[in-house]
C-alpha cells in the first residue's frame, strides 16, 4: 500500500506491494476466442526500512501480492512477515530488532520491527554522517543493505503563502518555501506535509535533487501531500485558509532518492497507455523495497 507515512516517533509507513506488467494482445479480422493465461509471479520479500536522526530504526517486512489479488484486510494482514531476525549496525554497535504490533484507527494491524526495549544497552539512534547496515534473515534466506544519514544537506529556511487570483479559489492558499542547498553537489531531499493534526503525507512527487539548484538559495512551491492509498484523493496545490501546516524536509542519500524517485514516477504513470515501463530501484538485493536514512527538519505555519 503505497504512500502513507505512519509514525513511530515521527514515522512509520505502510507496507509496499509489487505489481507485474500485463501484456495486451490485440487481434483483428478474426472471431476466434483467444484465452490468455498470465502466469503468476513468485512472491518476493518486500522491505520498508528507515532510520531517522535521533530515532531508532524501523523495518516493515511483507510478501509481495499478485497483480490480480483482491485487496482486503485479511490479505494485507496475512502478507506481513513474522519471526524474522533483523539486526542493524552502525559499525560499532549492533542491535537486534523486536517485532511489534500497532492497531490502526481503521481496525487493521500493522506489524513492524524496531528497537528492543528489553535490551536498552543495545539501542542506538540515527546520527547524521553515519552509515547503517541492515541484516535480515527470514525463511532461510539472508538479505543485507546499507544506508547513510546525510549531514549538512539542504536547509528549509522559511515558509510563506501566496493567494490564487481567481475568485473561485477564494479561501485557498499556495504554500511557498525557501531552501538553501550547500555548495557540495549530490544533495537529495524528500518532503511531507501535515495539515492540522493529520498524518504526514508525501507529495505527489516527493523527492528532488540539486542538479539545477546546487549551491543556491531558491524558492519553491510546496504542494500538499496526499494519501496514495486512496485513489479518490487527488494531488492538489492548495491549502485552506486557517490550516496549520507542518512541513517535514529530510535529507536522504542517493539510493533512497533513486527508490522514491522511480516509485513516484511509476505511480504518476499508472494507467497511462503511452508511458514507458519503469523499474523501481530498491537497494535491498534479492528483495523489493528500500533501507533509507533521513536527516529531518520541521517548520510550521498557520495559513492566515
Amino acid at each position: 500500500m503505497p504512500g502513507n507515512k505512519l509514525f513511530l516517533g515521527p514515522s512509520m509507513k505502510n507496507a509496499i506491494f509489487s505489481a507485474t506488467l500485463i501484456l495486451l494482445i490485440l487481434t483483428s479480422g478474426c472471431e476466434k476466442a483467444i484465452h490468455i493465461v498470465i502466469p503468476g509471479s513468485a512472491s518476493q520479500l518486500v522491505v520498508e526500512g528507515y532510520i531517522y536522526s535521533g530515532l531508532p530504526p524501523v523495518v516493515i517486512l511483507s510478501h509481495s501480492l499478485g497483480f490480480f489479488s483482491k485487496i482486503s484486510s485479511s490479505l494485507i494482514d496475512s502478507s506481513f512477515v513474522h519471526g524474522a531476525t533483523i539486526t542493524v549496525s552502525n559499525g560499532i554497535q549492533t542491535q537486534t530488532l523486536k517485532e511489534y504490533a500497532l492497531d490502526t484507527t481503521g481496525g487493521n494491524t500493522i506489524y513492524f520491527y524496531s528497537a528492543d526495549s528489553s535490551r536498552p544497552l543495545q539501542i542506538f539512534t540515527g546520527v547524521p554522517g553515519n552509515t547503517y547496515s541492515l541484516h535480515i534473515i527470514t525463511g532461510g534466506t539472508s538479505y543485507t543493505a546499507s544506508t547513510s544519514i546525510p549531514k549538512g544537506g539542504d536547509i528549509l529556511d522559511s515558509l510563506w503563502v501566496i493567494y490564487p487570483p481567481l475568485k473561485a479559489d477564494s479561501g485557498k492558499a499556495i504554500l511557498m518555501g525557501s531552501i538553501t542547498d550547500p555548495p557540495q553537489p549530490g544533495n537529495c531531499i524528500r518532503y511531507f506535509t501535515r495539515i492540522n493534526s493529520g498524518p504526514f503525507l508525501p507529495g505527489f512527487n516527493s523527492v528532488f535533487n540539486d542538479d539545477l539548484t546546487n549551491g543556491t538559495t531558491y524558492s519553491t512551491e510546496i504542494a500538499p501531500g496526499f494519501d496514495k492509498n486512496n485513489i479518490t484523493d487527488s494531488a492538489h496545490r492548495f491549502f485552506q485558509v486557517g490550516d496549520t501546516v507542518t512541513v517535514e524536509l529530510s535529507n536522504i542519500d542517493q539510493a533512497t532518492y533513486n527508490f522514491w524517485h522511480t516509485y513516484d514516477y511509476s505511480f504518476t504513470n499508472t494507467g497511462n497507455p503511452f508511458s514507458s515501463p519503469i523499474l523501481i530501484l530498491g537497494n535491498v538485493p534479492g528483495a523489493l523495497g528500500y533501507w533509507g536514512g533521513y536527516e529531518q527538519q520541521y517548520k510550521t505555519i498557520i495559513i492566515p
